[in-house]
């Protein structure tokens, strides 16, 4: 997935050692969207992506990024992980504006064109894939 934004913080770099005994580094920003309703998101940078990415305050990126949570100890815990950082916004068609990429907006839970009834044989009523037609009005509300 990917999103682009303005780099608005960024946090306090965390070491630490894990139980192999390795040590590790995490560095954690913010970038905020822009749009309608920007959006505000917290990604972290491990190793020496940090160094390599060189992120500042205030400047326009794009992140690449993959969302993972983990258990411990009957929690789970949700980290969104950058694995590369690009000078500058990428644009995008997107109906959920904001630099988020419109191949992963259904990722994102919204935006993008039904194209096929997931429900398919399940005996699910069929959904029209064309949203824009607005002589149909079977809602029930």
């Amino acid at each position: 997935m990917e999103m682009s934004g303005t780099v608005i913080a960024i946090l306090s770099k965390q070491t630490g050692t894990n139980k192999a005994g390795n040590t590790w580094e995490k560095q954690d920003f913010v970038i905020q969207t822009s749009g309608q309703y920007p959006k505000k998101l917290c990604f972290a940078v491990w190793g020496d992506k940090i160094a390599k990415f060189q992120i500042k305050e205030g400047e326009e990126i794009t992140v690449f990024f993959d969302v993972e949570s983990r258990e411990y100890m009957g929690k789970y815990y949700t980290d969104v992980k950058a694995w590369n950082v690009t000078k500058g916004a990428i644009m995008s068609n997107s109906s959920m504006g904001g630099g988020y990429n419109a191949s992963n907006s259904d990722a994102m839970g919204g935006g993008g064109m039904a194209t096929a009834n997931p429900f398919e044989g399940s005996g699910a009523p069929a959904v029209s894939a064309d949203l824009g037609n607005s002589d149909i009005d079977d809602l029930p509300f």
